[in-house]
């Protein structure tokens, strides 16, 4: 998954006769694991037992949340809720409620906008039969990943390939930009042709950076 930033926050704070509900914070980490952390205040002078919940989010929420919290006069709780986002989740609505004992009930709102940014590529993933027949093509699917394994969406570096078959027969594709379309997995319909019989590897790399390279290997059985 991309990396998730954090573009813009809208917190409101919903004040009442016996509390009041702030949205604090909202913090996100790479993975899309949004967090925000809301203050119940008791603004009464009784001690009051106020019960919780989020309502609103219309992001890929997590399971419900809800709870209750004892305050006295003038104290303040702190709750957290997590959601897990998406790419197509670009905007985020979400409201805690709450409601006394005695009755009162408010509701405080966030809103937060979020970009998408894709981490860079740092290794290829090769996909390639296990087998072939000597001298005919078969198709090849490279696929850009990032340091956690996952798809580098935003590569558009130039691909190069070799193998390890010498023989002056072999065919390979010729080198490739990627595009944004692509989002970092492009496949080269009977890219390859190798000719000696045997294990043979099958290597991609990027043109401008060596170090993102990956390896798929193939046996080459006899023709018929």
């Amino acid at each position: 998954m991309a990396a998730v930033t954090i573009q813009n926050q809208y917190m409101s704070l919903y004040p009442a006769t016996e509390l009041n509900i702030q949205a604090l914070r909202f913090d996100i980490d790479s993975g899309g694991n949004l967090t925000s952390v809301w203050q119940i205040t008791n603004t009464t002078t009784n001690r009051e037992t106020f019960r919780w919940f989020f309502i609103g989010d219309i992001g890929k929420s997590s399971l419900p949340t809800f709870g209750a919290v004892d305050l006295g006069p003038g104290e303040s709780a702190f709750v957290n809720y997590g959601s897990q986002l998406g790419p197509s989740t670009l905007t985020q609505f979400i409201t805690l409620g709450a409601v006394s004992q005695s009755g009162q009930r408010m509701t405080g709102s966030g809103r937060v906008d979020f970009t998408y940014l894709p981490k860079p590529a740092t290794n290829f993933q090769v996909n390639a039969p296990a087998h072939a027949t000597s001298g005919m093509p078969f198709d090849v699917t490279v696929t850009a990943l990032d340091a956690n394994g996952q798809t580098a969406v935003g590569y558009v570096g130039t691909v190069t390939f070799s193998s390890s078959d010498v023989d002056p027969g072999v065919l390979a594709p010729t080198d490739y930009t990627f595009t944004a379309a692509d989002n970092g997995v492009h496949t080269f319909p009977g890219g390859f042709t190798l000719v000696t019989v045997g294990d043979q590897t099958l290597t991609a790399t990027d043109t401008a950076d060596q170090t993102i390279t990956g390896t798929a290997t193939v046996t080459v059985d006899p023709g018929g």
